[in-house]
């Protein structure tokens, strides 16, 4: 039926929209959330690596504070991420009950076989649940490049200069 390719049609339209204008800052907040781990590891290596000196000196409660500071500053980062990711698909989810609602409101109109509505909503509905997962995943596929270049960045640091004594 053609009347359900109009709010079809709208729905992608929309998502693509929206994807575009949300690709950006999800994908920012997961470098920062893969950046913030760094830190994370390097001061756990330095504490299991010096556990005895900070005993002997005394500075467990500081490098406890470090260790807790860090961890708070990644676990923000990482829950931004998460958070932002979220709320993409929680608007792609708002979005797409309401166009499906209005092509409903539309087919009540113009359709005249209860039968072929009932078709049209099921197929309209599997749709929608097609594009939610389609543009998630394509998100999703973002966020994985992102971590492919974040590697390619550690991998490519320049070496160390010689050792000097």
């Amino acid at each position: 039926m053609p009347i359900f390719i109009i709010p079809g049609v709208i729905v992608v339209a929309i998502l693509i929209f929206w994807q575009f204008y949300c690709k950006r800052s999800i994908i920012q907040s997961r470098i920062l959330d893969l950046k913030m781990k760094s830190p994370v590891f390097n001061n756990m290596k330095s504490m299991m690596n010096g556990i005895i000196h900070y005993r002997i000196y005394g500075t467990e409660n500081k490098m406890a504070k470090n260790m807790q500071r860090t961890i708070n500053d990644s676990m923000r980062c990482s829950n931004t991420c998460a958070f932002s990711q979220r709320i993409f698909g929680v608007y792609i989810g708002y979005v797409t009950v309401i166009i499906i609602a209005i092509g409903i409101f539309i087919g009540i109109k113009f359709v005249p076989d209860a039968g072929l509505f009932g078709l049209l909503i099921g197929f309209s509905l599997e749709f929608v649940d097609f594009l939610q997962w389609f543009f998630r995943q394509m998100i999703n596929i973002e966020n994985m490049m992102v971590s492919v270049e974040r590697a390619f960045e550690v991998s490519n640091l320049p070496s160390e200069g010689e050792l000097r004594t």
